[in-house]
């Protein structure tokens, strides 16, 4: 479950995830739901990530002395 905690999981809902689901519906139906729900966030944060990544990237690229002097080029010509 390490990963679990490393991939934003917090440890109430891998509590929930391994015993804490209302008996009354079958277990597939309830690993289903919560499954979806999760693998939709972590999708959402591998979104948000690659951003960053490419935000740092074009920062490792750029040669500008200031970040007004940057988003001048970005406006203008589309890049730094």
């Amino acid at each position: 479950m390490k990963i679990a905690q490393q991939t934003g999981f917090s440890i109430q809902d891998i509590a929930i995830w391994l015993e804490g689901f209302d008996t009354r519906d079958p277990l597939s139906e309830r690993w289903e739901q919560m499954a979806k729900q999760k693998r939709s966030q972590l999708e959402e944060k591998k979104k948000q990530l690659n951003s960053m990544i490419q935000i740092l990237d074009r920062g490792l690229s750029c040669k500008c002395l200031t970040c007004s002097e940057c988003l001048e080029k970005i406006e203008n010509t589309g890049s730094c």
